[in-house]
């Protein structure tokens, strides 16, 4: 996502959504606005749920001087977001000075949690039963994907991201011994080791997808996004420049269409 972030500003189409982002920014205490930030510019772009603007959302949940009511009506609000960057936000009131505020946000990410360790916990009990090695595969994926989807909708903290990680890979790996041409698992080991920080392992396990699958569009993506953070950027433009529009879908048009039209080579 920081990949989308940095490139879709150039576009003129979004500068009245950028001014609106800054000025959450500038409003917003200090510790706030540092939360807001780690929030791509993708996700104030998605329709809302709610017929309140975002940014009273944000003011009536984040500012002290709102009563107790207005601010939980808000972080209840926020709950019907999409999750993967919006939680980041629910964590932030964890440390808020009301406790029936404090309890609200708790129970919106726990209940998220439990419902995930749930369904984990339940495949696991599969295993004890005779099963097929090729079912075993397709159980081991399963749990894959659903630790994937604690990382995704940042339920977790840094100190367990590292465990939960490497839980992800184990279960993804032994799946890919069995589901050789699943190329889902290739981009989630992909999107794994990017998270890692593991670059060149990303890098790999996105060419096997898109030698597996050929040409596909959100594997590009991946793939450029992973040759982005080791500053290969012809390597990207060469990449992007090969979708077609057809294939193009329009959170990812812009930024795309900014590669194709301007040289970032070096």
């Amino acid at each position: 996502m920081l990949f989308m972030f940095l490139f879709f500003v150039p576009i003129l189409g979004i500068i009245g959504s950028m001014i609106l982002i800054r000025w959450l920014y500038t409003v917003q205490d200090w510790d706030t606005s540092q939360t807001i930030k780690k929030i791509s510019i993708l996700d104030f772009l998605k329709p809302l749920r709610s017929e309140q603007g975002i940014s009273k959302v944000f003011n009536n949940l984040f500012s002290s001087q709102n009563s107790l009511p207005i601010r939980i009506q808000a972080l209840k609000i926020l709950s019907t977001m999409s999750p993967n960057k919006i939680n980041i936000l629910i964590r932030k009131v964890f440390s808020d000075k009301e406790s029936e505020l404090r309890l609200l946000a708790f129970n919106l990410i726990d209940t998220q949690e439990k419902k995930i360790f749930h369904k984990i916990n339940t495949a696991l009990s599969k295993l004890s039963h005779p099963i097929t090695k090729n079912k075993k595969a397709k159980i081991y994926r399963y749990i894959a994907f659903e630790y994937w989807d604690l990382v995704y909708r940042n339920l977790i903290d840094s100190i367990m991201l590292h465990i939960i990680l490497e839980k992800i890979i184990y279960y993804a790996q032994y799946a890919h011994t069995e589901l050789k041409n699943d190329t889902s698992l290739c981009n989630l080991l992909g999107r794994v080791y990017i998270k890692q920080e593991k670059y060149d392992l990303a890098i790999l396990e996105f060419e096997k997808s898109l030698a597996l699958s050929g040409h596909k569009s959100s594997t590009i993506l991946y793939l450029a996004e992973a040759y982005f953070h080791i500053k290969k950027f012809a390597q990207v433009k060469f990449l992007l420049s090969s979708i077609k529009p057809i294939n193009l879908v329009d959170i990812n048009e812009p930024v795309v269409n900014f590669w194709k039209k301007n040289d970032q080579t070096n």
